[in-house]
């Protein structure tokens, strides 16, 4: 009778340990798992607040006045086929572009 008892204690042991072991298994699942789907949940989060950024910056950003360039344009046209902002309204001095020569081909 003591070796049943003593065969009965050492098997309730081995199966202690063995639904220890199961469940220490368990709850290491359930950790991954639980830090998986925070790290989801982070990244989801800076994912959006990267998305947001860059849409607030696209509505915030800067247009060009188009009406005061096409009027400064205008303006400039008025002023003769040779003025440009280098130039001035005169344009270039055809004896500027000699070169030294009598020709504009170097003759």
């Amino acid at each position: 009778m003591a070796i049943a008892a003593a065969a009965a204690a050492v098997s309730a042991l081995g199966l202690g340990i063995y639904q220890g072991q199961q469940a220490d298994k368990q709850q290491r699942r359930a950790l991954h798992s639980q830090e998986q789907a925070q790290r989801e949940a982070s990244n989801r989060a800076t994912s959006q607040q990267r998305a947001s950024a860059m849409e607030e910056a696209r509505l915030n950003q800067k247009k060009p006045n188009t009406n005061s360039i096409l009027a400064g344009e205008q303006a400039a046209a008025g002023k003769g086929a040779g003025a440009t902002m280098l130039t001035g309204a005169s344009g270039v001095d055809p004896s500027k572009l000699l070169l030294g020569k009598t020709s504009l081909l170097g003759g």
